[in-house]
């Protein structure tokens, strides 16, 4: 009598933070995540609180944004790491 087949689980993936499985932004190809806000707050000169203000509920206003902490859209859209305005980068 043969004894029954052994079903061994698969071995973890080790993947970095922000990288999906393939098919889903494929192994190894980083997913867009949400901006690191304290980076942008001091690239921009600002408070973390005062760029979570200004931001707002999502999807923020970048030009209200920009306009309420005194720096351009272009300087924010660099800080966040958003596309420009229009297109992917």
């Amino acid at each position: 009598m043969d004894a029954p087949p052994v079903q061994v689980p698969a071995p973890a993936v080790d993947r970095s933070p922000g990288e999906g499985p393939p098919g889903q932004g494929g192994q190894g190809m980083p997913q867009r995540g949400a901006p690191d806000l304290a980076a942008a707050a001091e690239e921009l000169g600002v408070t973390e609180e005062a760029l979570r203000e200004a931001l707002g509920d999502p999807p923020p206003d970048l030009e209200a944004a920009a306009t309420a902490l005194g720096v351009s859209v272009e300087a924010l859209r660099n800080a966040l790491g958003a596309p420009p305005e229009g297109g992917r980068p």
